[in-house]
């Protein structure tokens, strides 16, 4: 045992030089109104990728695809914040075993912790031959790797399911969920466990199979989502459960039902825990019709109206913002809250036209005021930056031209006020001030229609007709 103790750090030595294998050649990433490749063309498109955002604003992917030679690896690639692909490179390259659903969450010192499931060969009594958790850790630039020795829940056999937060000192928490036949764990299962090490593993039964566990931090509170369908409208839904600093009881997320895709978790900057989900029946033909943002604890959700949803992700938005972003008709929808999450701003949709067939999945960040939304298909994953939509309205929208008259525009961000955003109508225009407001005035004129359109830099610009009878 200590030759292999020796083995392993000996290992992770060698590994912390070659464990990345880059690709330094920065090329166009998405920018906004296009989408770009961004993983090796044999990614492993199945399952949800892990994104992080570190403190220089480049996100960062990681993916899994085939070895060189033999078995599994992972891609990392990093995004700057304009839109380049400034890195890409290989890591844990010909692993026999490695999950489709790895886990990126930072690391002390400014850096990224991958954790991940698998093993590198099928030899228990070989390093990392433990079909298990492990951890590996990069600086901020993704540049080099270096795998831990260390696990997480020794032993334990995982599933594949995995998700993954950390506590304000670094420690990283992680679950794990699954359904089993017979045993102790009959029926379905959460584990969870804060930190390193062979003990500590905690056990949440449940009757029937807990599935797409999601962890998230608030504060000093972490907690734990899920999805189960017990049969029953009380018992079918998604579920909710404090793990950190205290256990506290499970909650069903109200209105909640249909399984759409993960149960995606987001702190908002301002404080709070959300969950968003399907809400309520979903309509056999056009799918889930509505989609729910829950904080936790409260009464009841605000709810938005959609189309067809599917793999539903929540991402945390600047300033207390939240981004919601599906899968609707092989298109990519997105919206951005208002920055107390009680308002939605206009849904974007973004055509996946010239993105390969055929999507199995997506991710997104948010944590800038643009979202970089990644979109898994059978040929890799594609990105596209996404800009918030503006919503412009006019006051009135309608007058007889029979004389000159004032016409109020007034222009928000999910109802939130936007100033020096620029409104034109022909060779008329003028800029909003602090409260989103500005006037033009139109001279007399005969019957037509006209366009109103607002534009600032970093939004989506908006449109609104005019009517003069």
């Amino acid at each position: 045992m200590k030759f292999l103790r020796t083995l392993a750090v000996v290992l992770a030595a060698v590994l912390a030089i070659g464990l990345a294998i880059g690709l330094a050649q920065p090329v166009s990433a998405g920018p906004p109104g296009t989408w770009s490749r961004v993983s090796a063309t044999t990614a492993i498109s199945y399952g949800d990728h892990a994104t992080y955002r570190t403190a220089d604003g480049v996100v960062h992917l990681v993916y899994r695809k085939p070895g060189s030679s033999s078995g599994s690896a992972y891609g990392h690639t990093a995004i700057s914040p304009s839109g380049r692909v400034i890195r890409q490179n290989t890591l844990l390259n010909n692993w026999h075993t490695l999950t489709v659903a790895p886990q990126l969450v930072p690391a002390p010192g400014g850096g990224i912790r991958l954790i991940f499931q698998g093993r590198r060969v099928t030899d228990d009594a070989e390093p990392y031959g433990d079909l298990a958790t492990y951890t590996a850790i990069a600086p901020a630039s993704g540049a080099s790797w270096v795998l831990q020795t260390d696990q997480i829940g020794g032993g334990d056999v995982p599933t594949g399911d995995l998700a993954a937060t950390t506590l304000s000192s670094g420690t990283p928490v992680v679950a794990w969920s699954n359904f089993t036949i017979g045993g102790p764990d009959d029926g379905g299962w959460i584990k969870w466990r804060s930190g390193f090490g062979p003990g500590g593993i905690n056990h949440i039964h449940r009757e029937v199979q807990a599935q797409n566990a999601e962890l998230v931090r608030d504060g000093s509170k972490v907690w734990l989502s899920w999805y189960e369908d017990g049969g029953t409208a009380t018992t079918r839904g998604y579920f909710v459960k404090q793990l950190l600093p205290s256990a506290g009881p499970v909650k069903r997320a109200p209105g909640s039902n249909e399984h759409i895709s993960a149960s995606p978790l987001a702190a908002r900057a301002n404080g709070g825990a959300y969950l968003a989900y399907c809400y309520g029946q979903r309509d056999p033909v056009t799918g889930c019709k509505r989609i729910a943002l829950w904080r936790i604890g409260t009464a009841t959700p605000r709810t938005l109206a959609a189309y067809n949803v599917g793999d539903l992700a929540l991402s945390r938005g600047p300033s207390g913002r939240l981004w919601l972003s599906w899968h609707s008709s092989d298109n990519l929808v997105a919206v951005r809250t208002n920055k107390a999450a009680t308002a939605f701003g206009p849904a974007r949709t973004i055509k996946t036209n010239g993105v390969p067939c055929c999507w199995t999945g997506h991710a997104a960040n948010g944590s800038r005021s643009l979202l970089d939304g990644f979109v898994s298909t059978f040929s890799g994953v594609y990105h596209q930056q996404v800009k918030p939509g503006l919503r412009l309205s006019a006051t009135p929208g309608r007058w007889n031209g029979d004389r000159s008259r004032v016409v109020t525009f007034r222009v928000n961000d999910a109802g939130d006020a936007v100033s020096g955003a620029l409104i034109k109508v022909g060779d008329r225009r003028c800029t909003t001030n602090s409260t989103g407001r500005c006037t033009i005035r139109f001279p007399q004129m005969n019957p037509r229609r006209m366009t109103a359109k607002a534009t600032k830099s970093g939004y989506h610009p908006a449109t609104r007709p005019l009517r003069v009878t």
